[in-house]
């Protein structure tokens, strides 16, 4: 028990030293996270909701075919 009390305490000090010597990772999410929604192709407009529908007709269809074909075989 000694030894998980010792191990969490260095990893809690480790962890505050990488904070200190490099305190730009602990905001490097929310600077990933800003520069996601500053692409025009995070906002999902007209096109990629049409986009998105096509393609799932298309799948659809595809397994659609792929029944139809399997049921004719077995005729």
């Amino acid at each position: 028990m000694k030894i998980f009390t010792k191990l969490g305490i260095v990893l809690l000090l480790f962890i505050i030293f990488i904070n200190l010597v490099f305190p730009c990772i602990s905001h490097a999410s929310n600077v990933i996270t800003d520069a996601y929604y500053d692409l025009p192709e995070s906002q999902l407009g007209l096109t990629n909701i049409l986009n998105i529908i096509l393609i799932s007709v298309g799948v659809v269809l595809i397994l659609l075919g792929i029944a139809i074909f399997i049921r004719l075989k077995k005729m």
